[in-house]
């Protein structure tokens, strides 16, 4: 059975069995905890989660939500955190710096400092990709050693991004100079700058759905649908106001989204175009991740 996982900034975390209705809230790290849980990734039961205040890496063990251990990142203001082949990467905005960690112990195994504000980050099986909000670069590091294969300059101010692994591509959505414009690059597998299209005003998260790439775009309480692979929109879904975080369950067709001004998740039909009900959260979710349950 497949469930959705909510983190907060105020350090619940959500979760929703796929059938619906309320929301049930832990606070696994206890109620003084001042973590900033900010983004997370699961994998063989495993929550790996960081928080953005405290600089903490969190290991849970689910379905407890129990605190299996907990590290320091290294780096400041950790905001994006992937896993690829036994690897944790952790990119840390405040500290402008990717680490490398083990995904067994936490420790600290390799790091790389960009020189300009990390605004987001993908990871696929070969490299490690970075973009910086203030110096609008591309940084594209080695996977095992975060060694340094290509940097250059992108047409965006990069709020996100994304790699596709059945295309081998990377997708990072941002803004354009005036800070609404939305624009999408495509990049190879290796870096190569193969589009620029232009998406929704203000895009901030994306997701995968079949042959569809989705982008929440805040500035026009939209989702835009575009083509995987190819960038040409396909339409438009509704969304809350000032749609933010992505989660897509592949088997239902079924699309979470969270909003940056209300306590909400709406729950879309992707196929039907249609909003099929509400969920009411809790204060500022920074995350949203899909979780198969084997119970």
């Amino acid at each position: 059975m497949d469930a959705l996982l909510i983190l907060h900034m105020q350090d619940e975390i959500g979760l929703v069995k796929n059938g619906g209705g309320a929301v049930s809230f832990f606070r696994p790290l206890g109620p003084e905890a001042q973590a900033g849980l900010r983004s997370g990734i699961i994998k063989d039961s495993i929550l790996y989660a960081v928080g953005a205040y405290s600089g903490m890496l969190y290991i849970f063990s689910l379905p407890q939500l129990s605190l299996h251990c907990c590290r320091s990142c290294i780096g400041r203001y950790p905001f994006k955190i992937e896993l690829q082949q036994e690897r944790l990467y952790i990119a840390c905005a405040d500290s402008d710096t990717v680490h490398m960690l083990s995904s067994c112990n936490g420790e600290p195994l390799s790091s790389y400092h960009t020189g300009g504000y990390l605004s987001a980050m993908a990871v696929s099986p070969k490299f490690c990709l970075l973009c910086t909000y203030n110096t609008r670069k591309l940084f594209l590091l080695s996977a095992s050693h975060l060694y340094p294969e290509l940097e250059m300059n992108i047409p965006l101010q990069p709020n996100c991004a994304l790699y596709d692994q059945n295309k081998n591509l990377f997708y990072i959505c941002g803004t354009a100079e005036d800070g609404i414009k939305g624009m999408l690059c495509i990049l190879s597998g290796e870096g190569e700058l193969l589009k620029i299209c232009e998406t929704g005003d203000v895009p901030v998260d994306m997701a995968l759905y079949r042959e569809q790439l989705l982008i929440s775009c805040s500035g026009q309480d939209v989702i835009a649908l575009h083509a995987r692979g190819e960038g040409r929109t396909l339409g438009w879904l509704k969304g809350p106001l000032m749609p933010d975080r992505l989660a897509v369950c592949p088997q239902n067709g079924r699309l979470y989204v969270s909003s940056q001004l209300e306590n909400i998740i709406n729950v879309i039909d992707i196929n039907g175009r249609r909003t099929l009900y509400t969920l009411k959260t809790e204060r500022e979710p920074s995350a949203l991740i899909m979780y198969s349950q084997k119970d």
